[in-house]
């Protein structure tokens, strides 16, 4: 029996499924009164076939989730995550053309804990080299493991 998110399909991942991170990043705006906007794709309740998704330009696919605004304006990326934060090489190289634009943070939120770590873009990329890489067993892409021990130790929980 599959248990983890990244022994699923993408299919399997998305259908019939609540998006938990971008739910927490919601309460988390509201809470803080942060002006927010949805700006990514939706792949939870609003999917579009993974065959016609890749035609979307890579750039465009990985549009961050928010822009946030309290203080200044923010793209913000809400990943979920149960032990390790697993994120998409290629996604880190479209993060870091989007960061050019305005400032992008990484709100990442532990399913299983309920445990928020959030942290700049820029804060990770020095970073990159000290973490586990594997691959999705459906589409073969490269991703980053970034466990839980080096967020806690690294970045601010909320």
């Amino acid at each position: 029996m599959k248990t983890k998110d990244s022994e699923l399909t993408y299919k399997e991942r998305n259908e019939n499924r609540r998006n938990e991170a971008e739910e927490a990043a919601e309460i988390f705006f509201n809470k803080k009164n942060i002006t927010y906007r949805r700006l990514g794709f939706d792949e939870k309740s609003n999917p579009i076939e993974s065959n016609k998704f890749s035609l979307v330009p890579s750039v465009i696919r990985c549009l961050p989730d928010y822009i946030a605004i309290g203080n200044k304006a923010i793209f913000v990326e809400a990943k979920g995550f149960v032990d390790d934060l697993k994120i998409k090489e290629d996604d880190f190289e479209e993060y870091k053309k989007w960061n050019t634009i305005m400032p992008l943070s990484i709100f990442a939120y532990d399913t299983k804990k309920k445990v928020i770590f959030y942290f700049e873009l820029e804060q990770i990329i020095d970073s990159l080299h000290l973490f586990a890489k594997d691959k999705y067993h459906d589409n073969q892409k490269t991703y980053f493991r970034i466990d839980w021990d080096f967020m806690k130790q690294n970045f601010q929980t909320l």
